[in-house]
């Protein structure tokens, strides 16, 4: 699961840049160090499309993904972060997930000199019943998403998330 990108109209914060390609994850260990709740600036010239994940400058959902996410994993914890346009008097909310890391990596994955994998392959008796994770020992830096979770996204028409198949032994 990524941020498409390609969307010329979506939502801009101030003071960050948007050429960033992954922002910050936060851990459940992390949750203390949070604040429940942000509050973060659009841009004036901000777009008008509000997509439903961001990766920078912190992993977030909006409230569609966030329930769907709770749906199938119970456990996630969820910061609120509230983007507000002050010049047209609007506000978003948002939430960063706290994912669980898994190490689900199949055992046949081959790697590039640096560590990084040739291509991500899942071993499904390491993924037990971890529907939203992310992969420790990994370079990839995207949460993954069992189809089960895909396809309730889908059912409701989210915007702004590509998906990329991964093959699981």
């Amino acid at each position: 699961m990524s941020q498409d990108r390609r969307l010329q109209d979506a939502l801009c914060l101030r003071d960050f840049d948007r050429g960033e390609t992954y922002g910050r994850i936060f851990w459940p260990e992390d949750a203390e160090r949070v604040n429940d709740t942000t509050v973060l600036y659009l841009k004036k010239n901000s777009g008008e499309t509000a997509v439903d994940f961001l990766q920078s400058p912190v992993y977030m959902v909006s409230g569609k993904v966030r329930d769907v996410f709770a749906m199938y994993e119970e456990d996630i914890l969820f910061k609120k972060v509230i983007f507000i346009h002050k010049e047209r008097r609007e506000s978003y909310s948002y939430y960063i997930p706290m994912i669980h890391k898994l190490d689900a990596l199949a055992d046949c994955v081959e790697r590039y000199p640096n560590g990084a994998e040739k291509k991500v392959i899942l071993d499904s008796g390491r993924m037990g019943r971890r529907r939203v994770f992310f992969l420790e020992k990994s370079f990839a830096r995207r949460p993954v998403v069992s189809i089960e979770v895909v396809e309730s996204l889908l059912r409701r028409n989210t915007v702004g998330i590509l998906f990329e198949e991964i093959e699981v032994v």
